[in-house]
């Protein structure tokens, strides 16, 4: 916990043995944040940021094996789970809220309009969403994996909408083609309607 204390909250969390009194794990996230941007910083973070920047190399060292295990880790889970808690095309990228009270259907479907133009930076709001949905069908996720993962993608999900509302996260989205005509000029393309010429 002295260490890393980041990672070691989401682990404590994740085995049951930090729980939130009497508060969701995203308004405990939301205050420990808040209060880290209050400028007071102790002496002691301050020496362990040190350590971590020193130690940053080594920690980030991720050659071609590891950095393909870490991706399956994260993202080859069984289709089930996404299903229950993503939009109806499964889309596992930030929505384009045009109002906070919109669905995440419909903030799919406006990013796809808006991504051509300029992305905004609306993560914490799809994040919420996807947190939300994932808490209402939470028993079914559990019957697909268990408690512990539950609570490990629960902490997942607040940390990130937290992150994106209070810390400096970005999403940069980019379009790779194998040559330079590939890709439409128009973006038409992402809204399902037919690819305009290159």
């Amino acid at each position: 916990m002295v260490s890393d204390p980041s990672l070691a909250l989401g682990e404590l969390y994740m085995s049951g043995e930090l729980v939130p009194p009497e508060c969701t794990v995203y308004d405990a996230l939301d205050v420990f944040l808040h209060n880290l941007q209050s400028g007071e910083v102790h002496p002691m973070e301050t020496g362990m940021r040190a350590l971590r920047m020193l130690r940053r190399r080594a920690d980030q060292f991720n050659p071609a094996p590891r950095a393909r295990r870490n991706v399956a880790h994260h993202y080859d889970l069984d289709n089930r789970l996404y299903s229950l808690f993503l939009d109806a095309d499964r889309q596992y990228s930030c929505a384009y809220f045009e109002t906070p009270s919109e669905t995440l259907e419909a903030a799919q479907v406006a990013k796809k309009r808006h991504i051509a133009a300029k992305l905004h930076l609306h993560y914490a709001l799809t994040l919420r969403h996807w947190r939300e949905r994932f808490a209402a069908r939470r028993e079914r996720i559990a019957a697909v994996y268990d408690e512990r993962f539950c609570r490990m993608f629960e902490f997942y999900l607040a940390g990130s909408e937290v992150a994106f509302r209070r810390a400096d996260h970005m999403v940069w989205q980019l379009e790779l083609c194998t040559a330079v005509g590939t890709l439409p000029i128009t973006p038409g393309y992402m809204l399902g309607g037919a690819p305009a010429g290159g």
